[in-house]
């Protein structure tokens, strides 16, 4: 178990009085659709989802402790980003009380753990996802929007993970979860994984991670995937390159699914920034009883162009056109029930402000 080792830690942790970092974030959009949709929606898109409204997407405050043995951090959150981010989460029986989205959503991360011998890292809990390249919070990306690749990949897992260093530059972690998106468990099985992050000269930085586990509720085939991706500084720009495959071992035979992207990210000055991206996202032999793992289409992409001003430290407006299409009649336009069409344009205004700050015990008596 991991509890005991952490609970011998704790009294060393509590004699060292460690310091915390403490912090919050505001993030709100506004989006215009050209296929102006009578629902309101922007289909299949992950947190710009509002048509027309002055939408507040996420709110968060947090609190990490700092130390050299004890880890800790638990995040709070509001907004339809974590309304979309636990749309999936199943309700868990209990004795007393289910639980479901509505009572886990307020969870951005949770979790505690401690630094063992030679840099060595044990924590279980509710963590953010390290599948993938974006999180929830458009202040950690380049763009307002998240790719195809960021919608479909998981936001946060819940279970255990040991991280090792393994020389000065590289950290290989592995770990035991719930599953993609889930506090509770709908399936006898467990999810693993491992990945590997490299930096390298000049802040270039390369990921690989393998995952997998039954998806889903009931008895599901195992889910493989492997995401990749690498963050390469080219002069004043960043081009970033992900991608990631996998597949389910159905009755009817496998479903497979693949996605790539390419965003180049230019620092025009110490306040403006601007980018470009584009991703496809395929998947094929989902047309069994177990349906499609993603989309309602077997391809669909997207082409973002974003521009960023930095207003304050930790203050940024966002401005991005967005055109996304697919193979199929996936978005909405004058019907509100039935998508209608197979492309969408958006344009988009958001604004980020967050703050962070470290607290450290008093040193002696004020009096």
């Amino acid at each position: 178990m991991v509890t005991a080792p952490l609970l011998l830690l704790l009294p060393a942790a509590i004699a060292a009085e460690p310091t915390a970092r403490v912090g919050g974030l505001v993030e709100g959009y506004y989006a215009w659709n050209l296929n102006q949709p009578t629902n309101h929606v922007n289909a299949l898109r992950g947190f710009d989802d509002r048509h027309n409204s002055l939408t507040l997407s996420l709110a968060s405050a947090h609190v990490a402790v700092v130390h050299d043995v004890a880890r800790g951090t638990v995040a709070l959150q509001t907004g339809t980003v974590p309304a979309a981010l636990f749309a999936t989460e199943p309700t868990g029986p209990g004795a007393f009380a289910a639980t479901g989205a509505d009572e886990l959503s307020i969870i951005r991360e949770a979790w505690g753990g401690a630094t063992l011998t030679g840099g060595v890292t044990v924590d279980a809990g509710v963590f953010l996802s390290p599948v993938g390249f974006e999180g929830a919070a458009a202040k950690d990306n380049r763009f307002w929007s998240l790719s195809n690749l960021g919608v479909g990949l998981p936001f946060y897992l819940t279970g255990a993970r040991i991280s090792a260093p393994l020389g000065a530059h590289t950290t290989l972690t592995g770990g035991v979860f719930n599953g993609w998106n889930r506090v509770f468990d709908d399936n006898d099985g467990k999810t693993v994984g491992l990945w590997l992050d490299r930096s390298f000269a000049e802040r270039a930085r390369l990921h690989i991670l393998y995952i997998g586990g039954a998806e889903g509720a009931g008895e599901r085939p195992w889910r493989h995937t492997l995401d990749v991706w690498a963050d390469l500084p080219v002069g004043p720009a960043t081009v970033l390159l992900a991608g990631t495959a996998g597949q389910e071992r159905r009755a009817d035979g496998p479903a497979r699914f693949a996605a790539a992207q390419l965003a180049v990210n230019v620092a025009v000055s110490e306040a403006w920034g601007v980018g470009a991206r584009g991703d496809v996202f395929y998947e094929a032999g989902t047309d069994d009883t177990l349906g499609a793992i993603f989309w309602p289409t077997p391809l669909l992409g997207e082409v973002t162009l974003g521009a960023t001003r930095t207003l304050a430290p930790g203050v940024i407006v966002r401005l991005e056109a967005r055109h996304d299409r697919a193979q199929d009649p996936v978005f909405f336009a004058a019907d509100p029930l039935t998508p209608t069409e197979t492309q969408q344009t958006t344009f988009t205004v958001g604004l980020s402000s967050s703050f962070e700050a470290l607290t450290r015990p008093a040193t002696e008596d004020p009096q």
